[in-house]
């Protein structure tokens, strides 16, 4: 008899594991999202609870992978008087066929600064074990003249002149002061921006920390930069 009740009463130890924490997940969310209400209320942002458009914001990672696309939580409005935003995205990756079949959803958070003039793409985000393999078969990695920086970071660009320009020894020395995270300029629906993403859901603190980290990278990007992309330091348009 005790052999009987033995299975049923796994699987249901087993539903009931999965309901607690189904329920956790959602009361977390949920107390995440009053976070960035409360977070935006204070700034005068504007929180969304989904935006289509920005399903596809990047034509590059972490963006165009996957199915079921899903972007949550989205915050918009200005930053040191930039137009800046933030939100969730997610997307599923099934892998496998049958019973080895799996499917694993993929969650980042996003925050951008909007440019006022698109600049040539630069990608720099922290040194891993892929970026050493990459490099040690051939694949160029742009490198400063700043051990610690070379170390902690790999750089990617379409113009490594540009490359050197925005990443001249004064923002060297700033991003070799802390924890080295993704970023990159780009072109999104929404128009030229400074990015930055990383794995997780969207909070507030840490949002507030990138918008710090891409407006300092911004200000600190010479004049004769925008000058060559088209725009004219303090003309209209890069603060309103």
């Amino acid at each position: 008899m005790d052999g009987q009740w033995f299975a049923p009463a796994l699987a249901l130890l087993l539903l009931a594991a999965v309901l607690v924490g189904v329920a956790l997940s959602v009361v977390a969310d949920r107390r995440r999202r009053e976070r960035l209400l409360v977070w935006s209320a204070e700034r005068r942002w504007d929180w969304r609870a989904t935006d289509e458009r920005l399903v596809g914001f990047l034509p590059g990672e972490p963006f165009g992978r996957g199915r079921s696309r899903r972007v949550g939580n989205v915050v918009s409005g200005t930053w040191d008087g930039r137009p800046a935003l933030g939100f969730d995205y997610r997307y599923k990756v099934t892998t496998g066929s049958g019973k080895n079949r799996r499917t694993r959803t993929y969650r980042y958070a996003v925050a951008a600064v909007h440019l006022p003039v698109a600049l040539p793409r630069v990608h720099v985000g922290p040194e891993n074990a892929f970026h050493r393999v990459a490099q040690a078969f051939g694949v160029d990695d742009i490198e400063v003249e700043s051990h610690e920086f070379n170390r902690r970071y790999t750089v990617e660009a379409d113009d490594r002149r540009a490359a050197f320009s925005i990443l001249h020894p004064r923002l060297v020395e700033t991003l070799s002061r802390v924890e080295p995270v993704e970023w990159r300029t780009d072109t999104s629906v929404l128009g030229p921006v400074l990015v930055s993403w990383w794995r997780g859901s969207l909070e507030a603190v840490e949002l507030q920390q990138r918008l710090i980290l891409l407006d300092a990278v911004v200000d600190s990007v010479p004049d004769y930069v925008w000058r060559d992309a088209g725009w004219e330091p303090g003309d209209a348009g890069q603060r309103s």
